[in-house]
């Protein structure tokens, strides 16, 4: 196979990958809010993991005295390889048969575009599982085609908490839960937790919980259910942040997968905050190619490019990346089963 850069070179090509990209995390609703895109010029991601806490005031001194000594917080220095991922896909003779003015320029950047949509795809959902697993499990945890990891990020189990009563059994309070787990968060981290992510099962059984539906009707008449917006008033009236509705699913090796535990709720810090950690993606082999004319400082991230074969003809649009979600602060998550 060779590099076929006649009809999408893959400097543009690559653009357009990460656009689309994007585009789907905004689309589909992405823990890339918590866990943002952060490049790295490297295939070793390296970081001191902290925990935020709060942080131990000034003292008053007399003049003439000497200013008493703060402290940077202390971390371990955590070292881990970013893997490689990626996908090809083969545009066969047929597809390209079968494409009306497929043998057009315009025939051909069409389907390119397509391939070049689904690789994305596949790159984007293989990253948002992983960050689904490190942010509900506080650990690294690979093991695909060779590589493996195994990293514990060192989450307190002070931050993993059980509901004492199931929040679908008799008289489960999930309000007075959720302001005891907030204070906890906000004791270990010096700030209150900025969202709250739960599954659609979990807004559900919040609806018709009794202890939200006498809010509304009082003892004697209380309605069936109530509605997401009287929850999230109660929620903010108390200081709680609203709940944020994930329902993300991927397909992992053929198996539809949830990206987060339906039964389990999230507090996090607020979306765009970085408090948390990041997605971090390094720099392919791809990128340095002289073929794809890829500037030096934009190599780090997905690289795509199309390659052709001759006998048969056929093409292949081929997506190359480096880079996994990791927890720079893992207590800045807690996760709290609720079902």
């Amino acid at each position: 196979m060779k590099l076929w850069t006649e009809i999408l070179p893959p400097a543009e090509q690559t653009v357009y990958a990460r656009q689309s990209l994007q585009q789907l995390e905004e689309a589909k609703g992405s823990l890339a809010a918590f866990l943002p895109t952060q490049l790295v010029n490297d295939i070793t991601l390296r970081f001191d993991r902290t925990r935020m806490g709060m942080v131990p005031t000034a003292e008053y001194r007399s003049y003439d005295a000497e200013t008493t000594i703060g402290a940077l917080p202390g971390g371990e220095r955590v070292t881990i390889d970013l893997p490689a991922l990626g996908q090809k896909i083969r545009v066969g003779e047929l597809d390209q048969l079968r494409a009306r003015g497929g043998a057009t320029i315009a025939g051909q950047e069409n389907l390119i575009a397509a391939a070049t949509d689904r690789v994305v795809t596949a790159v984007s959902d293989r990253l948002e599982y992983a960050r689904g697993r490190v942010i509900e499990t506080g650990k690294l945890s690979i093991n695909e085609n060779g590589f493996k990891v195994e990293h514990d990020l060192g989450r307190s189990q002070d931050m993993v908490v059980t509901a004492a009563t199931k929040w679908d059994q008799d008289g489960a309070d999930p309000l007075e839960d959720m302001q005891a787990w907030a204070e906890a968060y906000e004791n270990e981290n010096g700030q209150a937790p900025g969202a709250l992510v739960v599954s659609p099962k979990i807004r559900s059984t919040l609806r018709k919980n009794e202890a939200f539906r006498k809010m509304v009707g009082g003892v004697v008449s209380t309605p069936n259910a109530v509605s997401l917006d009287f929850i999230n008033t109660q929620l903010q009236s108390e200081g709680l942040p609203a709940l944020q509705v994930f329902s993300r699913r991927v397909n992992v090796a053929g198996e539809v997968q949830r990206v987060l535990d339906e039964k389990k709720a999230f507090f996090l810090p607020a979306a765009g905050s970085n408090i948390l950690g990041g997605t971090f993606m390094g720099t392919t082999l791809e990128s340095a190619e002289p073929e794809y004319g890829i500037a030096p400082g934009d190599r780090a991230g997905i690289v795509v490019g199309t390659f052709r074969d001759n006998d048969p003809v056929a093409t292949w649009v081929h997506a190359s990346a480096i880079g996994m979600p990791a927890l720079v602060n893992p207590n800045a998550a807690m996760v709290a089963e609720v079902l």
